[in-house]
C-alpha cells in the first residue's frame, strides 16, 4: 500500500432515481494531482440491464435534478460568458437527454442553487442563498443586478458582523440566508417565496401544494424551534401549517400523495443535550396533533469514519410505508425500517461495513454507496424485503493485488462496560521482530470507528505499525447514555483509550511499548492534545485540527456558542469548568514530541487553537512542529486538495517514522 494510491480511488455520491424508477443518475468524484482538484463526473445505472454508463466529461458536473425520465439537468460553467458560475451569482444550467446527443443550455440562474425541484419543464421550485441586505437581488433586471454588485464592490474588504455563527467550515464569512425561490423557464422568471426574516432547510413535493420548513433567522444559534409552511400552487398564497418551539428537527418527510400527515424525526435534548438521537413522530395537519411512532432513539446517521467516502449524506427516506433510517451501530452502518403507521422496527442490513446516501424510487427499488469487506466504494442496488445487497457497479480497482491488513476485533472491560475496538497488524507482522504502533482516535466525538477501508491506517500498517482503534464512551453506535459525555471529556472517554490501549499492548507483545504514536482529528485532536498532557507513555503524537482551549473555541468556531457550552456543561459564566476540561490547561505536563496540522479555513476547530498549544510546547521546550495548510478546511483528510491530502499524511507518517526508529 503505497500513500499516493488514494489518487487513484473513486467516490460515489447524490443517486437518484429517475421519475419513472428505470435509472439512477449519480456522481463519480476522483482526484486529478495534474490540476490539484477534483474531476466530478454523472453517471447512469440502468436499473434494468445493470449497464453503468459515463454521462458527462467536462469533470465539474457534480450535482443534478432529474427533470423527468428521460432528462436531467444540472449546473456547470460550460460556456465562456461573463456570469456562469461566477462571483456575481449566476449559475448555467443544461439539460441532457440520457439516451443520447449534447447537453443543450436550460437556463443561467441568478442564484447559488443548493437543491432544483422541477414541477414541470417550464416551473421549477429552489433552496437558494440570498443576501438580506438585497433579499430579491434574483427578481431584478440585469442592469439593476449590475448596479447592486457595484455598490457592494466596496463591502468586500471588510466585515460588518452582527450574527453568529458569523463564518462556517467550508464557506468563510456568510451573511446569506438560505430562501425557497419559484423559477419560471419560459418567459424567465424567479420570485422568492420565503420571507426574508426566515431560513428554509427544507421543502417537499405534495399534489397540489409545496411544503417547506423554516426557522426565524437570529443574531445566534436556534437549535429548537422549526415551522412547517405550505405554498398552493393554485392561489400562490403560503400558510403556516404548524410550528413547534420545543424540538430540535431532524428530518422532515413526507409523501406526496398523503396531504393529511407527514413525519419527522426531533429530539428534545433535555436528557441528554445536543447529540440526543431523535424519535419519530407522525403530525396530524388538518389539527396539528402530534404522535411518538418511537422512542427507539437509535442513531439516525451513518457515522462510521473512513478517509474515502466523497459525501456523508445519510439522510432518512420514504419509501413502502416506512422510514428508512441508516444507523450506526457498534462500528457499522445498518439499515431500518420503521411503520408510518405504529413506529414498530425492523432489520434491513446488517452486515458490516458502511451506507451512504441512501436513494429509494417511487417503485419501492433501492440503491445505496456502500463500503464492504474492507473495500472501497461501490453503488449496490438494496432488496428492501430480504435486505440483500447486490453490487451494481465495478469503479474501484486500485486495490486490486494490494495487500489490505484486516481488522482484528479486540474489546476492553471498564467498569462493567465493554469498550470495542479493532487492530490492523502490520504486512509484516509475522517476523518474529518488535513493531512499532499508532493509536488512531476518532473524531465526533459522536462518530465511530469500524471494519471499514481507512486509507491512512492502511498505510502506516503496510509500513510496519500496528494500528489500533476503539469507540470509547461519546462515541456513536450505542445508545443515548453511552454517548453522553457532557461536563467529562478528558475523563471516562480517556480512560476507556487508555484501558483499550493496554488491552491492545497484551495482546500483542510483538508491540515495542517504547514506540508507541498517537494522533487523532478534531475530538481526536482535543484527545490527542489530552493524552499528551495526562500521560508520557506515547513515544511521539500528531494532533489534527484540535481543540485545546474550549475559552477561545466558545468565540470563534462556527459551532462554538452552542457546542462548547453543552459538551462542557459549562459556559462563559463559569469559565473555570471550561478550562478544567481544556487540555491547554495541562500544557506544562507534556514531554511527548508533538505535530500539529491545522488548514487557515478551518472553522470548525479554529487555527488558533492548534497554534495555542503549539506555543504552549515551545515555551516548555518540548519538541514540536507545526504544518499549516493555506486554503484548506476541517475537511483536509477528506476532501483536501489531493496534494495537500498526500502532504499531509506524509508529514504524519515522516513524524512517525522518524521518532519510532529502533535507535531511538
Amino acid at each position: 500500500m503505497e500513500l499516493r494510491d488514494f489518487l487513484a480511488f473513486r467516490y460515489i455520491s447524490g443517486p437518484a432515481f429517475s421519475p419513472d424508477g428505470k435509472n439512477v443518475c449519480f456522481t463519480v468524484t476522483e482526484a486529478d494531482a495534474d490540476e490539484n482538484t477534483y474531476r466530478h463526473c454523472l453517471h447512469l445505472l440502468d436499473m434494468e440491464t445493470g449497464k453503468v454508463r459515463q454521462m458527462t466529461a467536462k469533470d465539474t458536473e457534480g450535482t443534478f435534478a432529474w427533470l423527468d425520465g428521460d432528462r436531467i439537468l444540472f449546473p456547470a460553467g460550460r460556456e465562456n460568458r461573463k456570469g456562469d458560475a461566477k462571483d456575481d451569482g449566476f449559475t448555467a444550467w443544461y439539460c441532457l437527454d440520457i439516451h443520447g446527443g449534447e447537453a443543450l443550455p436550460f437556463f443561467r440562474l441568478p442564484l447559488k442553487v443548493s437543491e432544483l425541484i422541477p414541477l414541470s419543464d417550464r416551473h421549477f421550485y429552489a433552496l437558494a442563498a440570498f443576501d438580506p441586505a438585497c433579499p430579491d437581488y434574483a427578481s431584478l433586471p440585469e442592469e439593476d443586478r449590475k448596479a447592486w454588485r457595484e455598490k457592494a464592490l466596496p463591502e468586500k474588504d471588510y466585515e460588518v458582523l452582527d450574527h453568529a455563527p458569523f463564518w462556517f467550515n467550508g464557506s468563510g464569512f456568510d451573511h446569506t440566508r438560505q430562501g425557497l425561490f419559484s423559477i419560471t423557464a419560459s418567459p424567465f422568471s424567479v420570485r422568492r417565496i420565503s420571507d426574508v426574516s426566515e431560513n428554509v432547510s427544507s421543502a417537499h413535493l405534495q399534489k397540489n401544494r409545496l411544503l417547506f420548513v423554516s426557522t426565524p433567522a437570529s443574531a445566534k444559534p436556534r437549535l429548537r424551534g422549526f415551522s412547517l409552511k405550505a405554498l398552493d400552487f393554485e392561489t400562490g398564497s403560503v400558510s403556516a401549517l404548524y410550528t413547534n418551539e420545543d424540538l430540535m428537527l431532524d428530518t422532515l418527510l413526507s409523501d406526496p400523495e398523503d396531504e393529511e400527515h407527514v413525519w419527522f424525526l426531533a429530539a428534545g435534548g433535555q436528557r441528554y443535550g445536543i447529540n440526543e438521537n431523535p424519535w419519530l413522530y407522525r403530525l396530524n395537519l388538518p389539527d396539528g396533533s402530534l404522535m411518538v411512532l418511537s422512542e427507539n432513539a437509535c442513531s439516525v446517521r451513518n457515522e462510521v469514519c473512513t478517509d474515502c467516502a466523497w459525501s456523508e449524506d445519510s439522510q432518512p427516506r420514504l419509501a413502502g410505508g416506512e422510514v428508512l433510517i441508516t444507523s450506526t451501530v457498534e462500528g457499522s452502518a445498518h439499515l431500518y425500517g420503521f411503520s408510518l403507521k405504529d413506529g414498530s422496527r425492523r432489520s434491513i442490513v446488517t452486515r458490516p461495513g458502511s451506507l451512504y446516501c441512501l436513494a429509494v424510487s417511487n417503485t419501492g427499488k433501492a440503491v445505496a454507496a456502500g463500503m464492504y469487506d474492507m473495500g472501497l466504494e461501490e453503488l449496490c442496488e438494496i432488496d428492501l424485503r430480504s435486505g440483500e445487497l447486490t453490487c451494481r457497479t465495478h469503479l474501484n480497482t486500485a486495490l486490486d493485488g494490494l495487500r489490505v491488513s484486516l481488522p482484528v476485533p479486540l474489546t476492553a472491560e471498564r467498569d462493567g462496560v465493554t469498550i470495542q475496538g479493532w487492530v490492523f497488524p502490520p504486512s509484516d507482522a509475522a517476523d518474529g521482530k518488535k513493531h512499532p504502533a499508532v493509536l488512531d482516535v476518532h473524531g465526533g466525538p459522536k462518530c465511530a470507528y469500524g471494519p471499514v477501508y481507512f486509507h491512512e491506517m492502511q498505510v502506516w500498517a503496510s509500513l510496519g505499525f500496528y494500528v489500533f482503534f476503539c469507540n470509547p464512551r461519546g462515541s456513536d453506535g450505542r445508545d443515548n447514555a453511552f454517548a453522553d459525555i457532557r461536563g467529562r471529556y478528558g475523563t471516562v472517554d480517556y480512560e476507556d483509550i487508555m484501558a483499550f490501549t493496554d488491552r491492545v499492548l497484551d495482546a500483542y507483545p510483538e508491540i515495542d511499548r517504547s514506540r508507541v504514536c498517537v494522533t487523532g482529528g478534531s475530538y481526536g485532536g482535543f484527545m490527542t492534545n489530552w493524552i499528551i498532557s495526562h500521560t508520557d507513555r506515547f513515544c511521539c503524537a500528531a494532533s489534527q485540527r484540535s481543540i485545546s482551549n474550549w475559552l477561545s473555541f466558545t468565540g470563534v468556531s462556527d459551532i462554538g456558542l452552542y457546542f462548547a457550552p453543552d459538551q462542557t456543561g459549562a459556559d462563559l459564566k463559569d469559565p473555570s469548568a471550561m478550562w478544567k476540561q481544556s487540555p491547554l490547561a495541562y500544557a506544562e505536563n507534556v514531554h511527548t514530541p508533538t505535530l500539529f496540522i491545522h488548514a487557515d479555513e478551518d472553522y470548525r476547530c479554529p487555527l488558533e487553537q492548534g497554534l495555542q498549544m503549539f506555543s504552549a510546547l515551545l515555551a516548555h521546550d518540548i519538541e514540536a512542529r507545526f504544518c499549516l495548510f493555506h486554503g484548506e478546511n476541517h475537511e483536509l483528510s477528506r476532501s483536501g486538495k489531493p496534494l495537500h491530502r498526500i502532504r499531509r499524511l506524509q508529514e504524519i507518517t515522516d513524524w512517525f517514522l522518524s521518532h519510532t526508529r529502533e535507535e531511538n
